[in-house]
């Protein structure tokens, strides 16, 4: 069993959601502690939660009396869904600071470190609500996420992982951490900066074709895929 999985991105009430992955997931799960780093919801409007999207809310609320469960706001999350979160028995907070081994680690969403969404706010909301119209597309001819990866792979709006990457890194290495894990960009990454003093990771998301999380045990930090066809205990 893990001591942690983050997972990170839901987006609930969006039509791309992956809902019945993510309940399978949570039925699944066994860990002590369950971290949701940001945008567990799209919007606050009630009326695109779908009865999937309710059943994950019940779901995480049951799970919530005999598991810890931490909800990290993120730029999706507003402030409203931290009433959704009293409501369900999850703390609702910006950031979170734990060690691993001795190593300062921090969990923190990311899009504070995504400067083209601040300083591009329109041109980012266009983008994204385009790329949530062939994502639809996508899932409504079934055609295994092939023009939403294009798009993606393809795209210098929706790819800015890189230099979401620097900006948590410098920010760790300002503030402190040896660790950063983030989500907010929907890409899963592991990686070491060049002088191996600030470890990144990223859980990815619940809305692309791989649906992954991040595990950890003791000092192992692993970024894994779930795979639902298994329907296994997750360690």
């Amino acid at each position: 069993m893990s001591n942690i999985i983050i997972i990170s991105d839901l987006h609930l009430a969006s039509d791309v959601c992956r809902s019945e992955k993510i309940y399978s997931f949570l039925d699944s799960l066994e860990t002590e502690h369950l971290i949701l780093n940001g945008d567990v919801m799209d919007n606050l409007n009630f009326h695109r939660l779908t009865k999937s999207h309710w059943k994950i809310l019940k779901k995480l609320r049951s799970m919530s009396k005999s598991m810890k469960i931490t909800w990290i706001k993120g730029n999706h999350d507003t402030d409203k869904a931290e009433v959704i979160a009293n409501l369900i028995g999850i703390d609702f907070i910006d950031e979170y600071v734990m060690n691993i081994k001795g190593k300062r680690t921090l969990i923190i969403h990311g899009d504070k470190f995504d400067v083209f969404m601040k300083k591009r706010p329109l041109t980012s909301k266009i983008a994204d609500y385009i790329y949530k119209l062939i994502q639809w597309y996508d899932k409504w001819v079934n055609n295994d996420f092939y023009y939403s990866g294009l798009v993606k792979s393809k795209s210098k709006v929706l790819i800015r992982c890189g230099r979401v990457i620097e900006n948590a890194i410098t920010y760790a290495l300002h503030m402190g951490y040896d660790i950063i894990i983030c989500g907010h960009t929907h890409f899963p990454d592991e990686l070491t900066n060049s002088s191996g003093s600030v470890q990144y990771y990223n859980s990815g998301s619940w809305t692309e074709k791989k649906c992954t999380f991040i595990s950890i045990r003791e000092d192992l930090i692993e970024v894994k895929e779930y795979h639902e066809e298994k329907n296994s205990k997750r360690s």
